[in-house]
């Protein structure tokens, strides 16, 4: 049976430009970036699953079958990478009510808005 979460996978997974060639180009593929980008694609897809009735295996499941829709083996290989290492966190955080970024920042996966972006402007001048 299928689970409704409101977006299917290809929906979320072309809206990150990680499946859709239209939008490929606004995506970064550089190493951090990308694992942030991962990071918020399965925290997104996990707060969806939350709101059926399920198991964390059951969303471990779901999760590592979305990461097979990514379009480049290498995403493949880190979103469940990603998944293994941080699923239980995330859940624990998602039930928490933190939001995806918060919790990526907060997994040392994504920069924390809040500390870096002043750094990251000094950087790009």
């Amino acid at each position: 049976s299928t689970q409704s979460t409101g977006k299917t996978s290809d929906e979320v997974c072309q809206s990150l430009g990680y499946c859709s060639s239209k939008s490929s180009r606004s995506v970064e593929t550089v190493g951090a970036s990308t694992q942030c980008t991962l990071c918020e694609f399965v925290v997104g897809q996990a707060e969806g699953y939350l709101d059926v009735n399920t198991t964390v295996t059951n969303v471990l499941s779901y999760l590592n079958r979305d990461c097979n829709i990514l379009s480049k083996a290498d995403w493949v290989a880190q979103c469940k990478t990603l998944v293994s290492s941080f699923a239980p966190e995330i859940i624990q955080m998602l039930i928490a009510e933190q939001t995806p970024s918060t919790i990526c920042a907060e997994l040392g996966l994504c920069a924390s808005a809040a500390s870096s972006a002043p750094a990251a402007a000094t950087k790009l001048h």
